[in-house]
């Protein structure tokens, strides 16, 4: 899909009162933003405890 037929997606979404799915451009930029400053304030992970993946999820 090129970008203006993304972005003619996009318009005729919100003519139609619909919300656009989310571009990947615009989920990084929010990951990218968020997850800092939720690190610095404790509420997500900066790092794992244990080695295997199994024994991060029964961490919680």
């Amino acid at each position: 899909m090129t970008a203006t037929n993304a972005t003619r997606r996009r318009a005729d979404a919100r003519r139609a009162g619909r919300e656009a799915p989310p571009t990947r451009k615009a989920v990084t930029e929010v990951c990218d933003g968020l997850a800092p400053v939720l690190r610095r304030r404790g509420m997500i992970r900066s790092g794992y405890s244990y080695g295997t993946f199994k024994e991060n999820l029964f961490e919680f």
